[in-house]
């Protein structure tokens, strides 16, 4: 049995990046796309396509990303992901970052990670 996981970040809006998911899918002759993500996650098995799961990050439900996922993750107390968020928003405050505010989550998670 072939099968096929797609995981994918939400991003800010989790119908439409579910809708995209879901229509690309279509194309290509899946049918039973529910209306919106299950929280369980989604797996499909027909027996002429491989068998499909798609999960959208970080937990099928919220916007968000991976990197909201690992965040998540971390202890509320960690005293090195206070100190990266206030870094970050000291660049963000100056205008010298390198990122875009929407990416915020990518850049804290990968400092965090690189510290």
């Amino acid at each position: 049995m072939r099968t096929l996981g797609i995981v994918v970040d939400a991003d800010r809006d989790v119908a439409a990046r579910w809708q995209a998911v879901g229509n690309r899918l279509r194309s290509v002759g899946y049918q039973n796309i529910p209306s919106s993500p299950p929280a369980e996650g989604w797996v499909d098995r027909q027996a002429e396509l491989p068998q499909v799961g798609v999960w959208l990050m970080p937990n099928n439900q919220v916007p968000g990303m991976l990197e909201d996922f690992v965040a998540s993750l971390i202890p509320s107390e960690d005293a090195l992901l206070a100190k990266a968020e206030t870094v970050l928003q000291e660049l963000e405050a100056t205008g010298i970052n390198r990122y875009s505010i929407v990416q915020h989550p990518k850049a804290l998670i990968h400092t965090w990670l690189a510290w």
